[in-house]
């Protein structure tokens, strides 16, 4: 590896190395390390090289040959969009309408830029957007998409029938994963009060008409049918906005803002509100009780909370992290669950202990959900008063 780079922390595991934020020497940039061939390496720098957008990052340096290969990228990002949700889900944070619609019409940008360089994505999850401490964004997809290689469980996937398949990507199916993932987000954003109504089936007329069809003719129409390509989603979109002149326009400075605000609560507490001197976090466990300084989180009812305490005080004792999957099998063992239901209990049940006074104490890095450091626990058999 390249002694000009210092690393920082890691973005997202990949087979063999991962997305790692940290210095090119005092620039900020992402880091690619993979066991991946060299040649699909150099086709990630080649593709970013050749794609002219402001949202895909420029090469700083690469050497696909090198064991293993890496390409360090010109990029802020510290967090990829997994993990905002995860924080908006988890502290109830949404983002306004306006913002939601500047990502997703700077996403189009995007992908237009880079049909332009005959590249294509193939299909997008939450974890291809990567997003720096001031709110600027990047997509890491470009390409193929080979982030999502092995991993067919990504949070937010949104692919196209005929690419799970295992047909080549097409602006069509660039399309379809486009409306896809904005879709999944929704819940993460503040709708402005026409487009509720709309999707809630509260409002009447041609908006709710239009909204219908729009998922259909993306969603459920067979290939050759569907939009095919950017422009013509584009057109969709526009022809929506028009039918109410009450729906907000994009506003990029709103989004930077809003995602900024997202990252910082998306880092683990420990790194952002506590230094490298401050006071260790003392809770003092009783029974299913915990007690920090004169406050109590009681959990003795709470029997699902509890399981998922102990499983992160297990992850304590062995050194790791605790996946939102692993930490679902543990917190309702033996039930059968839809993926997307199972994280949404598991982001509830840690924005819930968060709430009940551990909002500190229980923080996130790249391999998922653990105690801090700082984390001080002392067994106490005495009763509380």
């Amino acid at each position: 590896m390249t002694s000009r780079f210092r690393a920082q922390h890691r973005i997202m595991a990949l087979d063999g190395g991962g997305l790692t934020a940290g210095l090119w020497d005092d620039r900020r940039c992402v880091l690619l390390s993979a066991s991946w061939p060299a040649a699909r390496l150099e086709a990630v720098a080649c593709a970013h090289r050749e794609i002219d957008d402001p949202h895909v990052a420029p090469v700083l340096a690469s050497d696909p040959e090198a064991s293993p290969g890496w390409v360090a990228f010109d990029c802020g990002a510290t967090v990829d969009l997994e993990l905002l949700v995860d924080a908006a889900l988890a502290t109830g944070v949404k983002i306004d309408f306006p913002s939601a619609v500047a990502f997703s019409d700077g996403l189009l940008d995007t992908l237009e830029a880079a049909h332009e360089a005959n590249r294509h994505v193939g299909s997008l999850a939450w974890r291809n957007i990567l997003i720096s401490p001031t709110g600027d964004w990047w997509l890491f997809a470009v390409d193929g998409n080979p982030y999502l290689e092995g991993n067919a469980g990504a949070v937010g996937l949104s692919m196209a029938p005929e690419v799970a398949l295992g047909a080549a990507s097409t602006t069509a199916a660039d399309a379809y994963a486009h409306f896809a993932l904005v879709r999944s987000l929704l819940p993460c954003v503040s709708l402005y009060e026409g487009y509720d109504r709309a999707i809630r089936g509260q409002a009447g007329g041609r908006l709710i008409e239009a909204l219908q069809q729009l998922a259909s003719v993306i969603l459920a129409s067979p290939v050759g049918t569907r939009v095919d390509d950017i422009p013509a989603l584009r057109a969709r979109y526009r022809a929506l906005r028009n039918l109410d002149e009450t729906m907000p326009s994009g506003d990029e400075p709103a989004l930077r803002s809003a995602l900024a605000e997202l990252t910082l609560r998306a880092r683990a507490p420990d790194e952002v509100t506590h230094g490298p001197s401050s006071e260790p976090i003392e809770l003092v466990v009783n029974g299913r009780r915990l007690r920090r300084g004169e406050q109590w989180v009681d959990l003795r009812e709470r029997h699902v909370l509890w399981r998922v305490w102990m499983a992160l005080v297990r992850g304590r004792e062995a050194g790791t992290s605790l996946s939102v999957d692993r930490l679902l099998t543990e917190a309702w063992p033996g039930e059968r669950v839809r993926y997307e239901a199972g994280r949404a209990r598991v982001y509830v049940a840690m924005s819930t202990l968060r709430k009940l006074g551990l909002e500190d104490v229980i923080v996130r890095d790249d391999g998922g959900y653990r105690l801090s450091q700082h984390v001080q626990l002392v067994q106490d058999p005495s009763q509380a008063p």
